[in-house]
């Protein structure tokens, strides 16, 4: 008998007012693994994915290798890239210090008396200057979502999922033979016996 639907699950993502329990441990999750044909779905924690006996990735095709000739040119643009940054960074921190030195020398020349204070004032200026630059390096956060969108449940999940479906269109049958006048024999109307 042939299967109603292939073994092929795809990922779709739900908002979390909208989360079920997971089919499995019963923790709400907003993760479910949708047939192609939509026959089939249900609720999934994301660490079942993960675990092999439960459902293993199904590969895209992969790319062509990229030739020799593309991989010198990325390099070479991410190396341009980098200099270009690091000349940048080098270019402030010069020019920030520049402008501490001057800060300090007019301060000196304003209170002479006073050393204690522009040399806080003077290590202030550093640390704020160090933030910056700490803050400027730390690249953005990119979000790199390489989980794998298909998935084929190992042989025992997908025939309880088989077997669910068969369950529910036997009871979706009865249900419509009760409902069928006829189905059960009429009462006897004649004297017994």
């Amino acid at each position: 008998m042939a299967a109603p639907f292939q073994n092929i699950y795809c990922v779709r993502r739900v908002a979390e007012i909208d989360s079920k329990p997971c089919s499995i441990c019963y923790k709400p999750t907003t993760v479910y693994l949708v047939t192609a044909c939509q026959k089939d779905f249900f609720p999934v924690c994301q660490g079942h994915l993960v675990d092999k006996g439960f459902a293993s990735p199904i590969a895209k095709s992969p790319l062509p290798p990229p030739s020799v000739e593309e991989l010198e040119r990325k390099r070479k643009e991410a190396l341009e890239k980098e200099i270009e940054l690091v000349k940048k960074e080098y270019e402030e921190k010069q020019k920030r210090k520049k402008e501490r030195e001057k800060q300090i020398e007019k301060e000196k020349a304003n209170n002479e008396q006073n050393t204690t204070g522009s040399k806080d004032k003077s290590k202030e200026l550093g640390k704020e200057s160090d933030s910056k630059v700490s803050e400027q390096a730390v690249p953005p956060d990119i979000k790199q979502d390489d989980a794998p969108k298909t998935y084929a449940l190992h042989r025992d999940f997908y025939n309880m999922r088989l077997q669910r479906l068969r369950q529910q269109q036997a009871a979706r049958k009865t249900r419509e033979l009760l409902k069928t006048p006829g189905v059960f024999p009429a009462v006897p109307k004649g004297p017994i016996g």
